[in-house]
């Protein structure tokens, strides 16, 4: 811990606002850990009911909610596909849902922890874009975490290069959508360029400027090396990044929340 006080120290003498000293989230952390012991106990049904209820509060304040939604999706993701979030990847997904960047090693679950805040996000009945690098993984991950989302009441779905517009449309209007940024990138301006409704394929406008390499760039510019102006690369309404420590952009994520129009 000591090393983490005295790397954090040093980040804020350079001027950088990365953060080392995770704590701030240690008191939500071991809130959810408390309700997840009553989680436990829940069937399938009364857990998807106690989910679909939380969507009528989502609307007033997420935050209110996030404890006991982490803890739900911790449960479902435990049952649906045998994968246990660990408190690492909790605090990962918080610090996402607080609008950060989170750099996580190879093999810490990048892919798990981005579920939470995702499907937290969805909720509130806007829509929730989880983008990947490419379109294997977009289907690989909307694939494979898709039963977490439907045992919480939540559906996932996924575009590829080559999809008709109508299916773009109907992957678009799930709850989750997994997606490449190019793809998300060119069916916007798409949109913008449709003549009549019946022709756009985002079931919300989205305004997004992304860079080439949107994660790298951003964690470029949370360590001081950019140039400061985050709306060239980035404007979103709200965002947060994961990015592979080692593989850079190849190993990322960006969110983009749409604003409902």
């Amino acid at each position: 811990m000591n090393t983490i006080r005295w790397r954090q120290r040093l980040a804020h003498l350079r001027g950088s606002p990365v953060a080392f000293d995770l704590r701030p989230y240690d008191q939500e952390l071991a809130e959810i850990n408390r309700l997840g012991i009553d989680v436990g106990q829940l069937s399938d049904g009364e857990l998807e009911t106690r989910a679909r209820a939380l969507r009528l509060r989502a609307v007033d304040s997420l935050e209110s909610i996030r404890a006991e939604f982490f803890a739900l999706a911790r449960e479902a993701s435990r049952r649906a596909i045998g994968l246990w979030p660990f408190d690492v990847q909790v605090r990962a997904a918080l610090a996402l849902d607080c609008g950060h960047i989170v750099e996580m090693q190879t093999g810490e679950g990048k892919t798990l922890a981005a579920v939470m805040p995702a499907a937290l996000r969805a909720l509130a009945g806007r829509g929730a874009h989880v983008l990947t690098f490419n379109d294997y993984l977009a289907r690989r991950d909307a694939e494979w975490m898709g039963p977490v989302y439907a045992m919480l009441g939540l559906s996932v779905g996924f575009v590829q290069q080559g999809m008709t517009p109508e299916d773009r449309r109907r992957a678009y209007l799930a709850d989750v959508t997994y997606v490449t940024a190019k793809e998300a990138g060119f069916d916007h301006m798409r949109d913008l360029l449709a003549m009549d409704r019946q022709a756009l394929v985002h079931q919300h406008r989205v305004r997004v400027r992304v860079h080439a390499r949107p994660v790298r760039a951003a964690m470029a510019l949370a360590r001081g090396q950019g140039d400061g102006q985050r709306t060239q690369w980035l404007q979103v309404d709200a965002w947060a990044g994961v990015e592979d420590a080692e593989d850079g952009a190849h190993g990322g994520f960006l969110w983009v929340f749409p604003r409902a129009k």
